[in-house]
Order: structure tokens, then sequence, then C-alpha cells
């Protein structure tokens, strides 16, 4: 009868830790190719939402400086303001920069596409507008009354379509001053006189989440009731430059020195720069905010930045 063999083949202790050694090095570099692909995903993936936010930014805010003062040739519309203590009565430019750095601007001008005539004289004491057409038009709008030169700011309380007139009652929010009008042109606006409705913008970079600022608008105005509402994320800097007739440029205008070529007139174009970032910090990047017309740039950081700038001009100044 035959010996039953007792030797087995098997693999030796060393020859185990050698193959774990060789898999984990695999499994390391495979994790490692994994992990570069998905971080590399993630930054195009940051680009391209910054990307986004200016073309979508820069869309936005070019289509209204073009349109600033539109239906007033006069570049500026009378208003009464009682959002501030105490109340006032003055005029609000097409267009105004405030150099905060970040910057604000403000732009404001008649919506060619809601329009009406008026059909009888408005003196300074009306609180309607008798006008040809109530279409378009409705409570809480604000309109543009203009005579082509002259141009007041008023908020509609009440549409009346059967007859055919806009009521701006006294009193009723911020805009339409009690006790008359005093803010029509002497005479009050004639027959023939438009009403449009308007548009009165404020962009400014807000930073209420230091972490996200965002580009944000308000849709009456700067003090607008209904304040500052986000446009487009990750927005870090807006910086705007006037550009004047003569090729000068400024973050202001004055119409009081001796220099005629730096007046409100004389603004022909806007520059606007448009700064976002990525939206979280990036491992082992250094970045930094950079220098921007007269806004020094900032300290290093772990952000992805990019930049868009556009010279748009204003079809409205100069005519």
């Amino acid at each position: 009868m035959g010996k039953m063999s007792t030797h087995c083949d098997g693999f030796t202790l060393i020859e185990l830790l050698v193959a774990m050694a060789i898999s984990g090095i695999v499994a390391a570099a495979i994790f490692t190719a994994f992990k570069s692909q998905q971080d590399s995903y993630i930054v195009q993936e940051d680009v391209a939402a910054m990307q986004q936010s200016l073309r979508a930014s820069m869309s936005i805010l070019s289509r209204d400086v073009r349109m600033a003062g539109f239906g007033f040739s006069s570049g500026q519309v009378s208003w009464y303001d009682n959002s501030v203590s105490p109340s006032v009565t003055g005029y609000i430019k097409g267009i105004f920069i405030t150099n905060s750095n970040p910057d604000q601007i403000d732009i404001i001008y008649a919506d060619p596409s809601v329009n009406a005539t008026i059909t009888h004289q408005m003196p300074n004491s009306s609180a309607e507008l008798n006008v040809d057409s109530t279409n378009g038009f409705a409570s809480g709008n604000l309109v543009i009354v203009t005579d082509g030169n002259n141009a007041s700011l008023l908020e509609i309380t009440q549409v009346q379509t059967a007859a055919l007139k806009l009521q701006h009652n006294p009193g009723a929010g911020n805009i339409n001053p009690p006790g008359g009008h005093n803010i029509f042109p002497s005479g009050g606006y004639g027959v023939g006189s438009k009403v449009y409705k308007a548009r009165y913008v404020s962009y400014k970079v807000t930073a209420n989440n230091p972490l996200h600022p965002v580009l944000a608008i308000n849709f009456q105005g700067p003090n607008g009731a209904g304040g500052y509402q986000p446009l487009a994320n990750n927005i870090e800097d807006m910086e705007l430059v006037y550009i004047f007739a003569d090729g000068g440029e400024g973050t202001s205008y004055n119409d009081t020195d001796a220099d005629p070529s730096n007046d409100y007139d004389d603004i022909r174009a806007i520059r606007i720069n448009i700064l976002a970032r990525s939206d979280k910090p990036e491992r082992n990047f250094s970045g930094r905010r950079p220098a921007i017309e007269d806004h020094a740039a900032g300290g290093a950081d772990a952000y992805r930045r990019r930049i868009l700038c556009s010279t748009v001009k204003i079809r409205n100044m100069g005519l």
C-alpha cells in the first residue's frame, strides 16, 4: 500500500505580504488617479459656473446701461423721495455710479414697450393721468411722465381701465408726493405727453454671506422697498468707469468745476468689469483677488477667479 503524501502547495507569509503591498500600491495609484480626475472635474464645473454667472450678469447689466436715460432728453427725472427723513424733492440721473469698491450703479429709463399718451392737460395738482390706453400698466408700477424735455417719476396706485385713467394718489408709498405734485414742470404735462412704464434698477455686490458674495439687483432703485435680490452667485467685485466724449475716463462726473469735459452730459459709455470667483476654496491652490480699476488687490487665498470686461455705449447720452 502506497504512502499518502502530506505535502501541500501554498503561499508563504512573505509572499502574502508582497502581494498585499503590490495590491496596496495599485489601489493607491487608482485612488490617486480617481481623486485627480474628480478634482479636475470639480474645478471645470466651478469654472463653467463662473463663466455662466459672468455672461448672464454682463448681458443683463449691459442692456440696462444701453437704455439709460431713454425717454427724456434732459438726462434726469424729477421725483419725490419719502424714504429718507426729512423727505426731499430732487432729480434722478439716468445713470449714476457709486465708487464704493465694489461699485454700485443706478439706472433709470422709460420702457418703450409699455406706454400711453396723455389726452387731457395734467396740471400740478392732478392725482390722475388721463390716457389713451391703460394696457400693460398695473397698480404698483413706477412710471415716467415726460413731454420730451421734462420728466417725472410716479407710482401708479390704481388703473381705471374703463375710464382710461392712471391714478397716482399721494402718500401711497415713497414716490408720490403728498399735497400736490410739485415735481411737475410749471403748468404740468400737456396733451400729447407720454407715460412710460419705468425701469429703475440698482446693481451692487452684496456679501451678506462672505463665503458666497452675489451680484444683487433692486427693481425699485437703491432705496426700493423690495430690497436687493440675488442676480448672480459668487460675484466678488464690480468696477465701473465713466468714459466721456473726449475719451477721458473717471469714476465720477463733475458739473460744478471749471472743466467742461467731465460733466454728466459728456458721458458716452461705461466700462464694466465683473469678477467671479469659485464657489469653494481649492486645496493647494494659491489665488488672489486682482486689482481692477481703482480697487486694490486682495490677499492670498484659495479661490479661482475669472473676470469679464466690456465697454458699453449709452445710446441716449449725447444726442
